[in-house]
């Protein structure tokens, strides 16, 4: 016991024996500037342990008695790097196997504090240990990572020369007074984005082929390739029997048809679908709400000013294009046509 310890524990024991002679706990206490709960605190310590139970006790120890050991917690943060799929309930089987048991609560706590709560989380802090330290990393881990990236999502999906396969739709634009409902016939090439459209009033099979009559097939033979396949949904202007006209079209100029699956969109069919939500945003929706239009022709001449603009000015940031603009993916393989001015 330190010379301090000793002067606060007689000082304390001083208190008690003042109550005993006074006869008095409230007396005592105020003399002594003690409050009543701390002297039967004391009194009961003194009882307990004597003399040293009137020293200060030792401060409070902070961590948990139940707190997860740090060597099991680097082995969950480990085992989760190794396995970014697993999920909290999948690591916490996995650590039983290792005679470690952990709650699977317990475990996404510690996957949260460590900023790995979520799949996307863990998949991130992985590539970003991979690049800074240079290990290498499974096959596994390696199929993970591209499975999660949407380039190789959408990799496997791309065709290399422009008129392999293209992808159509019938877009619902809106409806102007005195003409009605309004469709767009859009075609977008899979290589390189390029885009075509066409504008009519009602969904008939003709529209779908005229698009293709009028503006594709004249376009890819002035460039010097030939449309291979046609890729479109299951609507009625596209499918039928073999007199239909789309499909009469397409096979007599020997053009493969696809069809998407249904509610499918994300299968080739989401190079049109995404088209077609930057054609509303851009174009159809300012247009419609700031411009009158009288006819379908004057619309059409706005869109068709707006899709050369699309294909021969704007730049695409993601895949497959990569910053590039449509017109520019075509020159690679024919550098005979023009650069745009």
């Amino acid at each position: 016991m330190s010379v301090a310890d000793k002067k606060k524990a007689y000082s304390r024991l001083s208190a008690l024996q003042l109550a005993e002679s006074l006869g008095n706990v409230t007396e005592a206490c105020r003399q002594q500037g003690l409050s009543r709960a701390q002297f039967y605190q004391y009194k009961h310590r003194f009882k307990t342990h004597g003399l040293e139970g009137l020293e200060d006790l030792s401060p409070i120890n902070r961590r948990h008695p139940l707190t997860t050991p740090p060597e099991v917690v680097d082995t969950i943060i480990q085992l989760s790097l190794e396995n970014p799929q697993w999920g909290c309930v999948r690591l916490s089987d996995q650590l039983k196997l290792r005679d470690i048991s952990v709650s699977s609560p317990t475990v996404q706590k510690i996957l949260i504090q460590n900023r790995m709560g979520s799949k996307n989380q863990r998949l991130r802090k992985l590539e970003k240990n991979a690049l800074n330290s240079k290990v290498d990393l499974t096959p596994e881990q390696v199929m993970i990572l591209e499975k999660a990236n949407p380039c190789f999502k959408e990799r496997h999906r791309g065709y290399f020369r422009p008129g392999e396969l293209l992808t159509q739709n019938t877009l619902l634009v809106g409806s102007l007074e005195g003409i009605g409902r309004v469709y767009a016939q859009t075609v977008i090439d899979i290589c390189g984005s390029y885009a075509f459209g066409y504008l009519h009033v009602d969904k008939l099979p003709a529209h779908a082929a005229a698009i293709l009559h009028r503006k594709v097939l004249p376009q890819y033979k002035e460039w010097g390739f030939e449309v291979k396949s046609i890729q479109t949904d299951s609507g009625r202007e596209y499918r039928g029997k073999d007199y239909h006209p789309y499909k009469l079209y397409l096979a007599l100029n020997e053009i493969r048809h696809c069809r998407l699956k249904g509610d499918h969109p994300s299968t080739n069919g989401g190079y049109i679908e995404r088209f077609n939500r930057v054609v509303m945003d851009e174009f159809f929706r300012p247009k419609l709400k700031g411009t009158r239009y009288d006819s379908l022709e004057q619309l059409q001449n706005d869109f068709d000013l707006w899709l050369k603009h699309y294909n021969e000015e704007r730049r695409h940031p993601g895949f497959p294009n990569k910053g590039k603009r449509p017109i520019n993916i075509i020159r690679q393989f024919n550098r005979s046509i023009p650069q745009p001015g």
